[in-house]
């Protein structure tokens, strides 16, 4: 996830990005939400914002570790510098109200480096899998009634490698990679089961996989698969990979769209391409991490107003924007 984001929930449906009684967002259909900063909940945060993720806090590496550095048993640290479980329990503080989103079970990024090849050269397939079993078990054991989760992170293959270092690094979103050179690598995906290629076709089945295990451990939480570039680079890609996913039978319940790519973007495109994915998938959308990566608050107010026309638009700070729409 990149700093200082802004999060929706919405449906995708012409005039998806209304958010009823928004102040920002409080008794409205859909929240807005946004991340941790610099590891810390503001002290106003609830004046902006009735949905919160951490940073990296909930993220796996952040996390997960072993006693013995790459070996031994496994030992989590929920509230470490991010605040995984702080940002729970302050939506926790107001059921209902306030909404927390678990980021993210599975992800080629920021994972723990006892899974790196070259960092561990004693991981196996069968290690990294008890592993992955080990760190769902123990989130699910900690956080039993999570409400939102992404299960899956950046896992779209375009062109020669995935989204994020599942394998081997990935450029990553707007060309910022979160991945390890050093890391060599992982067996996350072998270990889920593989990614099979049928007629030219990857058919992702360690995200279903993913995707079965959270449902059978969090049988009432909103599943979510996020990624980036969804709605320009690669929205072909990401479709076909919902759709993939769900003819295998991953229990999906929404498509997060990381909205990186959305600067410049107008209402109408935006609108439009929101709309075929929604119809192309059949999944709620949720807008994950939208941020407009401009520092002067007069143009990134106006690149935020080209797609949002008419919205309230706050700048909180030099690259936080609330948008709240009557």
């Amino acid at each position: 996830m990149r700093k200082l984001s802004l999060s929706l929930a919405a449906v995708a449906v012409a005039g998806f990005v209304s958010v009823a009684n928004a102040a920002l967002a409080d008794g409205g259909a859909k929240f807005l939400g946004n991340i941790t900063t610099g590891g810390q909940i503001r002290s106003d945060f609830a004046q902006y914002w009735n949905q919160i993720t951490p940073e990296n806090g909930c993220k796996w590496g952040s996390i997960h570790s072993l006693s013995n550095g790459n070996s031994g048993t496994s030992k989590f640290a929920w509230d470490n510098f991010d605040k995984c479980e702080s940002a729970y329990k302050w939506a926790k503080e107001k059921p209902g109200e306030r909404h927390f989103k678990f980021h993210a079970l599975v992800w080629g990024s920021q994972y723990p480096n006892f899974l790196c090849k070259k960092k561990n050269p004693g991981i196996t397939v069968e290690l990294t899998k008890k592993y992955i079993t080990e760190w769902f078990d123990a989130v699910a054991a900690k956080f039993p009634d999570l409400e939102y989760i992404d299960v899956v992170n950046e896992a779209i293959w375009a062109g020669n490698n995935y989204h994020s270092g599942y394998g081997k690094p990935a450029a990553g979103a707007e060309g910022h990679s979160t991945d390890d050179t050093e890391c060599g690598g992982s067996y996350i995906i072998e270990a889920l089961g593989g990614d099979r290629v049928v007629n030219g076709k990857h058919q992702y089945d360690f995200i279903t996989n993913a995707f079965k295990m959270a449902r059978e451990r969090w049988p009432k939480a909103v599943l979510i698969y996020n990624d980036y570039n969804t709605l320009s680079w690669q929205i072909n890609e990401g479709i076909e990979l919902i759709q993939t996913i769900v003819k295998n039978g991953a229990p999906v319940d929404a498509y997060g769209q990381q909205a990186h790519d959305c600067k410049g973007m107008s209402k109408s495109d935006f609108e439009s391409k929101m709309t075929r994915i929604h119809n192309e998938t059949g999944l709620p959308l949720l807008v994950s991490e939208y941020d407009i990566g401009e520092a002067d608050d007069t143009k990134q107010t106006g690149a935020t107003s080209t797609a949002l026309p008419g919205s309230r638009t706050r700048v909180l700070s030099k690259r936080m924007v609330a948008s709240a729409l009557p």
